[in-house]
């Protein structure tokens, strides 16, 4: 993704964007199914970046998407954790693997 230019963004939408926009805008080409975090959250520290050399005042809205995106990352992991028991076990056969070579 091109870095953001806020310069290119006019002022009437940055003003009265919801947190659904900017999301909009910072995933236009990221995989829904496939999301990098770590992207995701480099291109929301560009935009405010570029926001505060604008002198902008950075509203509430952009922490509530960071903490939205955060949990729906965290939902997504916790879905898919694997049992305790099940953790514990592959560990230990990883553990005896290795203390056998």
């Amino acid at each position: 993704m091109e870095p953001v230019r806020i310069a290119d963004i006019p002022l009437e939408t940055l003003a009265n964007e919801t947190w659904e926009g900017t999301l909009r805008r910072l995933t236009a080409d990221m995989d829904p199914w496939d999301s990098d975090v770590g992207e995701l959250a480099r291109r929301y520290r560009e935009m405010l970046r570029a926001m505060h050399e604008l002198r902008f005042e950075i509203p509430g809205r952009m922490v509530l998407t960071c903490s939205v995106l955060l949990r729906m990352k965290s939902d997504e992991l916790l879905a898919s954790a694997r049992p305790r028991s099940e953790f514990i076990a592959e560990l230990e056969e990883a553990v005896e693997e290795a203390a056998e070579e």
